[in-house]
């Protein structure tokens, strides 16, 4: 868990465990090389180019990189190489929609907010109920001795959430290499089965997903006509 299907990794040490509530968008003000330098001593989770096959992620969502002081502990980061004059690159769009559905699914809201008229280092997120999305600028530090500018306007932002489908949330380990059940009474009502036991498929985006490839080679048998005793028989495991 925490790292997105599809993305390539070059993992780096992390620091600490991490429960998102909330993420963190930079500019670097470098180039992609430099950026990608930086990113492999575990300073950010995800780094996105302005070119089209620029991005990586180096950490885990569930782990503690120092990408911002005041939000490290509450928050995982995404740079974005260029500057805050650079538009967003529709490669940068797309990509930083990825990883904001993927937060989504995470449960933290896809709310921003607002750099351009947010007083700069305002806003704490290590110590207060923040979630949602910010910009770096908009960080209040901890200790006060830092003040990035850094931001995201709202217009790329709103390209970024609206450009990029919600993927499914992540399917929890245990659901791997399962069996995809229907009951027979109620053909809609599918379940997963497994040692872990039963539980309901939420959608049928989840469904369509299960079906799919699986990482590390998992995968999961669909089962389209079962017998009613078939399917008393696993309500023994739930």
């Amino acid at each position: 868990m925490g790292w997105i299907d599809g993305w390539p990794h070059d993992p780096t040490p992390p620091k600490g465990s991490l429960s998102p509530q909330a993420v963190v968008l930079h500019r670097t003000y470098g180039g992609y090389g430099g950026d990608y330098s930086v990113g492999k001593q575990g300073i950010f989770q995800f780094l996105i180019g302005q070119q089209v096959g620029q991005y990586v992620q180096f950490m885990s969502t569930e782990s503690v990189a120092y990408h911002c002081n005041g939000a490290n502990f509450r928050a995982f980061g995404v740079e974005l190489t260029g500057t805050n004059e650079d538009a967003l690159t529709d490669w940068q769009v797309e990509k930083l929609g990825e990883i904001l559905h993927y937060a989504a699914g995470l449960g933290i809201p896809l709310t921003y907010q607002d750099p351009l008229t947010t007083a700069p280092a305002s806003i704490s997120v290590n110590h207060s109920g923040f979630v949602g999305v910010i910009s770096h600028i908009s960080v209040m530090t901890d200790d006060g001795t830092a003040q990035h500018t850094d931001l995201t306007t709202p217009a790329d932002y709103a390209r970024a959430v609206g450009n990029t489908p919600a993927p499914t949330p992540p399917v929890p380990q245990e659901d791997i290499d399962m069996y995809i059940v229907s009951n027979p009474a109620a053909k809609a009502d599918k379940y997963v089965v497994g040692e872990a036991g039963k539980r309901h498929i939420k959608s049928v985006e989840e469904y369509d997903w299960l079906k799919g490839p699986k990482p590390l080679g998992g995968g999961v048998q669909v089962i389209d006509t079962i017998t009613q005793n078939w399917f008393d028989s696993i309500k023994e495991i739930v």
